[in-house]
C-alpha cells in the first residue's frame, strides 16, 4: 500500500508540520467547505448494478470472505457514495426468517421509486434453497426485505 511521507503530506495528524502552509493559506480549503458535496449522474440499471458489483467485488475480495454477515459493511459505503452523486437512497433493516426458529436481521438499499438494491442478497441462498442474484435490483423481495 502506498504511503505519504510526512515532508510532502498536507496534514500531519501530530499537528503543524513544518513545511505546511497555515489553515488560513489553504484557499483549496475554503472551496472544499463552501462548495456542495453532490453532483448529479445519470444512471440506468445497468450502470447501477455494475456500481453496486464493483463495490461488493472490491470490498469483499480485499477482506477475503462471502457475502454472509457483510450487508452494513456494503451497504452504508455505498448509500454514502450514492449521495455524493446526487441518488437519494436510504438503508432499511428487515429480519429473515431462516428457519430453525432463527431471524437473521438483514440491511438493504432503497431506492426512490421504492425498489430493493441488495448488494448481498445471495447470503440467504443456501438458508432458504433461493436464487438470488449477487446483487439484487427489483421490487422488495417479502422473503428477505419484508
Amino acid at each position: 500500500m502506498p504511503t505519504v511521507p510526512w515532508d510532502t503530506a498536507r496534514e500531519c495528524p501530530m499537528g503543524q508540520h513544518r513545511n505546511q502552509p497555515k489553515r488560513d493559506e489553504w484557499d483549496a480549503w475554503d472551496i472544499w467547505d463552501n462548495s456542495p458535496r453532490t453532483m448529479t449522474v445519470e444512471c440506468d440499471d445497468a450502470k447501477l448494478l455494475r456500481f453496486t458489483e464493483a463495490i461488493r467485488r472490491g470490498f469483499l475480495d480485499m477482506m477475503d470472505c462471502t457475502s454472509e454477515s457483510m450487508c452494513v459493511v456494503l451497504c452504508v459505503p455505498l448509500v454514502e457514495l450514492m449521495d455524493m452523486i446526487g441518488l437519494s437512497v436510504e438503508v432499511r433493516m428487515s429480519f429473515v426468517d431462516v428457519g430453525n426458529g432463527e431471524r437473521w436481521n438483514h440491511f438493504w438499499i432503497r431506492l426512490p421509486d421504492g425498489r430493493a438494491l441488495d448488494p448481498n442478497a445471495d447470503q440467504f441462498n443456501a438458508a432458504l434453497g433461493a436464487k438470488f442474484p449477487t446483487v439484487y435490483l427489483d421490487q422488495p423481495s417479502p422473503r428477505i426485505h419484508g
